[in-house]
């Protein structure tokens, strides 16, 4: 079973916040009689890795303390009462891989002392109890890993990670497959008639601990699909690398919590699978959104963010950050990195190459920071869509209020700002002429007057698109010297 394709689009919502605090960790490093150290209830039994058949084979009953390979009958949805425990016997190096196809379905499993546990492609891992029974907590412990090629995690066996949970993508024959991350598998998959193990969506909830890292490994292709409502609650660092995406689904929840880190090293983003069902949700509280890129590319966040009290501390230092919101928190954007709100209007699941506007969402803002060298090294800027009046000196008003927040000195240095408007805005035609005003004074073409020290903004281009995808969009290209203030756009 592999993740199923979906279309991916954009919901905005609000969702209210609980306080949680950080989950304790055991230390990886302990003895081996003592890594494995669950509190399991009556009537579950421990099975531990030996290593002593192939060395590498969950399959192989050598391997195992019990002599019996954990979850050998592989009935669908159907838990077995086993605790797993994959450490390092003897100080050996431990490498232990799941068969792709292979599904297993265990009560808890704790990968400590430096070990690997690698799900190869199309197989699943369902860490979890019948409903009514006691739950097993599961453990990715530190300078461990677990590794999902292509395969699913689920189940509602509380999982935390100390370690590493690393997501990569397949090619399996003409198709890529992705991994996925879902509750119970009788919701993932509908051909079980009958389900005698975990019924209840929203009981899987997996805790990247302080220290810990979720790897969403692109480097040829990859992601992760978070399904019906999955909850994941970081602590550490979420970072995805170069065509990696998190694609969140019906209810799904993404925490990042204070002192947290989510860093978009790559052209992906995170995006939303389908219109239909819950809404899924990020909860920002205070942790760190890093955007780095050696390009010009756009990691777009394309489900919207619900603030705490804490803003996050957002840092642009290279490529461009877009936030699928109102607003974009003020951040710190470096030379030649581009901050701003829109969206990612998606037909599959690829990777966003430009900033776009759709009827959810119908106004982009980007901003620019100067590229010229003798510019600031970085500049702080907020972007937030406001309220405007119908009309202004008698034309007309597209869209929202664009509120910029920078420095108000002016330079000579210049901003570069990006407004695109959807083809469903109210009044948009093909014929539309629009104008530029900031703080209600007109802003001129720049081939009339250029910058100059009283005319401090120019609008270098207006088009209406007519390519696929983005057909009737307006977008509106300015250049500032003093990019603060308030900006409308009538036609």
């Amino acid at each position: 079973m592999h993740a199923p394709r979906r279309t991916v689009s954009v919901l905005v919502l609000l969702a209210a916040v609980s306080g949680l605090s950080a989950p304790a960790v055991r230390n990886a490093a302990s003895a081996a009689a003592g890594f494995c150290s669950a509190n399991v209830p009556a009537g579950v039994t421990t099975n531990t890795w030996t290593g002593n058949g192939d060395g590498h084979s969950w399959g192989s009953a050598q391997n195992w303390s019990s002599d019996l390979v954990p979850d050998a009958g592989q009935a669908k949805a159907t838990y077995q009462k086993e605790y797993v425990c994959i450490g390092e016997p003897e100080g050996k190096a431990t490498s232990v891989t799941v068969a792709g196809g292979r599904a297993v379905h265990i009560a808890g499993l704790d990968v400590g002392q430096g070990a690997h546990l690698a799900v190869k492609p199309e197989g699943e891992l369902f860490l979890g109890s019948a409903t009514g029974d006691p739950t097993v907590a599961s453990t990715v412990d530190k300078h461990s890993e677990l590794q999902l090629a292509a395969a699913t995690l689920g189940g509602n066996s509380p999982l935390t990670i100390a370690g590493t949970l690393r997501w990569t993508g397949q090619l399996i024959g003409k198709h890529k497959h992705v991994a996925s991350q879902t509750s119970s598998e009788c919701v993932f998959d509908p051909t079980i008639p009958a389900c005698p193990g975990d019924t209840s969506p929203g009981g899987g909830r997996t805790t990247i601990a302080a220290g810990g890292t979720m790897l969403v490994d692109g480097t040829k292709f990859g992601g992760v699909v978070l399904g019906d409502k999955r909850v994941i609650d970081n602590f550490g660092t979420i970072t995805l690398t170069d065509l990696a995406y998190v694609a969140m689904d019906n209810g799904t929840e993404l925490i990042d919590e204070a002192h947290s880190s989510l860093r978009l090293d790559g052209e992906g983003g995170i995006y939303r699978t389908s219109s239909h069902g819950t809404a899924p949700t990020i909860r920002q509280r205070g942790g760190a959104i890093v955007r780095r890129a050696t390009g010009h590319e756009l990691a777009i966040v394309a489900v919207p963010m619900k603030y705490g009290a804490t803003k996050p501390a957002v840092s642009v230092v290279g490529g461009g950050l877009v936030l699928d919101a109102s607003k974009a928190p003020k951040g710190s954007v470096h030379r030649a990195a581009a901050y701003g709100t829109g969206t990612c209007q998606q037909k599959q699941m690829l990777v966003c190459r430009e900033s776009v506007t759709n009827a959810s969402l119908p106004q982009a803002v980007l901003v620019g920071a100067s590229r010229e060298s003798a510019a600031p090294s970085k500049t702080r800027f907020a972007v937030s869509l406001g309220h405007a009046p119908k009309r202004l000196h008698g034309h007309a008003v597209l869209g929202k209020q664009i509120n910029i927040t920078a420095p108000t000195k002016k330079t000579s240095h210049s901003t570069h700002l990006t407004f695109t408007y959807d083809a469903s805005t109210k009044g948009l035609t093909r014929s539309t002429k629009p104008a530029v005003y900031r703080n209600h004074k007109a802003v001129t073409l720049c081939s009339v007057h250029g910058l100059t020290a009283i005319n401090t903004s120019c609008v270098l281009t207006t088009s209406v698109s007519h390519s696929a995808g983005t057909k009737g969009d307006l977008t509106i290209v300015l250049i500032t010297i003093q990019p603060d203030g308030h900006w409308l756009v009538v036609r």
